[in-house]
Protein backbone atom coordinates (compact mmCIF):
# COMPACT_ATOMS: atom_id res chain seq x y z
CA UNK A 1 0.00 0.00 0.00
CA UNK A 2 0.88 3.46 -0.21
CA UNK A 3 0.86 4.42 3.46
CA UNK A 4 1.93 1.37 5.44
CA UNK A 5 2.41 3.17 8.61
CA UNK A 6 -1.56 4.06 8.82
CA UNK A 7 -2.96 0.57 8.30
CA UNK A 8 -2.73 0.00 12.01
CA UNK A 9 -6.53 2.34 11.99
CA UNK A 10 -7.72 0.72 8.98
CA UNK A 11 -7.60 -2.98 10.64
CA UNK A 12 -8.72 -1.41 13.82
CA UNK A 13 -12.07 -0.07 12.17
CA UNK A 14 -12.65 -3.41 10.08
CA UNK A 15 -11.70 -5.66 12.66
CA UNK A 16 -14.20 -3.92 14.74
CA UNK A 17 -16.76 -3.96 12.51
CA UNK A 18 -16.32 -8.00 11.57
CA UNK A 19 -16.07 -9.72 14.97
CA UNK A 20 -19.49 -7.50 16.28
CA UNK A 21 -20.40 -9.37 13.43
CA UNK A 22 -19.01 -12.58 13.57
CA UNK A 23 -19.92 -12.67 17.47
CA UNK A 24 -23.81 -11.61 16.65
CA UNK A 25 -24.24 -15.01 14.01
CA UNK A 26 -22.35 -17.15 16.02
CA UNK A 27 -24.00 -16.15 19.31
CA UNK A 28 -27.62 -17.18 17.55
CA UNK A 29 -25.71 -20.70 17.38
CA UNK A 30 -23.88 -21.09 20.36
CA UNK A 31 -20.61 -20.95 19.08
CA UNK A 32 -19.63 -18.19 20.51
CA UNK A 33 -16.67 -20.32 22.47
CA UNK A 34 -14.91 -20.79 19.34
CA UNK A 35 -14.03 -16.66 19.57
CA UNK A 36 -12.03 -17.66 22.33
CA UNK A 37 -9.39 -19.19 20.04
CA UNK A 38 -5.79 -18.44 19.55
CA UNK A 39 -6.35 -16.28 16.58
CA UNK A 40 -8.99 -13.93 18.04
CA UNK A 41 -6.84 -13.95 21.15
CA UNK A 42 -4.09 -12.34 18.92
CA UNK A 43 -6.78 -9.93 16.90
CA UNK A 44 -7.74 -9.04 20.10
CA UNK A 45 -4.29 -8.27 21.52
CA UNK A 46 -4.21 -6.61 18.07
CA UNK A 47 -7.28 -4.52 18.19
CA UNK A 48 -6.26 -3.37 21.76
CA UNK A 49 -2.80 -2.23 21.11
CA UNK A 50 -3.42 -0.23 18.06
CA UNK A 51 -6.68 1.69 20.38
CA UNK A 52 -3.60 2.03 22.86
CA UNK A 53 -1.73 3.66 20.38
CA UNK A 54 -4.37 5.67 19.09
CA UNK A 55 -4.76 7.30 22.51
CA UNK A 56 -1.09 7.64 22.90
CA UNK A 57 -0.62 9.18 19.58
CA UNK A 58 -3.85 11.55 19.44
CA UNK A 59 -4.66 11.85 23.15
CA UNK A 60 -1.01 11.75 24.78
CA UNK A 61 -2.55 9.06 27.08
CA UNK A 62 -0.19 6.22 27.85
CA UNK A 63 -2.32 3.10 29.26
CA UNK A 64 -1.35 0.59 31.51
CA UNK A 65 0.52 -1.04 28.45
CA UNK A 66 2.74 0.99 27.79
CA UNK A 67 5.44 -0.72 30.18
CA UNK A 68 4.96 -4.14 28.46
CA UNK A 69 4.61 -2.87 25.05
CA UNK A 70 8.30 -4.39 23.75
CA UNK A 71 7.21 -7.26 25.37
CA UNK A 72 3.56 -7.07 23.59
CA UNK A 73 4.95 -6.17 20.54
CA UNK A 74 7.33 -9.11 20.10
CA UNK A 75 5.17 -11.63 21.17
CA UNK A 76 2.27 -10.33 18.79
CA UNK A 77 4.54 -10.22 16.20
CA UNK A 78 5.95 -13.92 16.70
CA UNK A 79 2.55 -15.14 16.81
CA UNK A 80 1.37 -13.40 13.74
CA UNK A 81 4.25 -13.98 11.54
CA UNK A 82 4.68 -17.77 12.63
CA UNK A 83 1.69 -19.20 13.76
CA UNK A 84 -1.21 -17.11 12.22
CA UNK A 85 0.97 -16.70 8.74
CA UNK A 86 1.51 -20.39 8.61
CA UNK A 87 -2.54 -21.56 9.18
CA UNK A 88 -3.62 -18.73 6.44
CA UNK A 89 -1.79 -22.04 3.84
CA UNK A 90 -2.80 -24.42 6.17
CA UNK A 91 -6.52 -23.85 6.49
CA UNK A 92 -6.88 -22.74 3.07
CA UNK A 93 -8.34 -19.54 3.72
CA UNK A 94 -9.73 -17.95 0.57
CA UNK A 95 -10.62 -14.81 -0.67
CA UNK A 96 -14.00 -15.05 -1.56
CA UNK A 97 -16.14 -11.40 -1.92
CA UNK A 98 -19.55 -12.31 -1.67
CA UNK A 99 -19.34 -14.34 1.50
CA UNK A 100 -18.82 -12.65 4.88
CA UNK A 101 -17.25 -16.03 6.80
CA UNK A 102 -14.65 -16.67 4.43
CA UNK A 103 -13.77 -12.71 4.46
CA UNK A 104 -13.78 -12.76 7.91
CA UNK A 105 -11.78 -16.01 8.58
CA UNK A 106 -9.52 -14.53 5.92
CA UNK A 107 -8.71 -11.26 7.44
CA UNK A 108 -8.93 -13.04 10.82
CA UNK A 109 -5.65 -15.03 10.28
CA UNK A 110 -3.93 -12.64 7.33
CA UNK A 111 -4.83 -8.94 8.59
CA UNK A 112 -2.22 -9.52 12.25
CA UNK A 113 0.21 -10.78 10.08
CA UNK A 114 0.55 -7.33 7.94
CA UNK A 115 -0.29 -5.37 10.84
CA UNK A 116 2.65 -6.95 12.85
CA UNK A 117 5.11 -6.38 9.30
CA UNK A 118 3.56 -2.74 9.03
CA UNK A 119 4.23 -1.15 12.70
CA UNK A 120 7.85 -3.48 12.59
Amino acid sequence: GRCPEHYWVWHFIFAFILFIHRYVRWRVRNWDGYLLDLCYCVNYLCIVGTFAAFCRVCFGIFTWLAPHNTFLVRGGFGVASGLLGASVHIFRNSLIFHQKDHMTSTFLHFSPLLLSWCIR
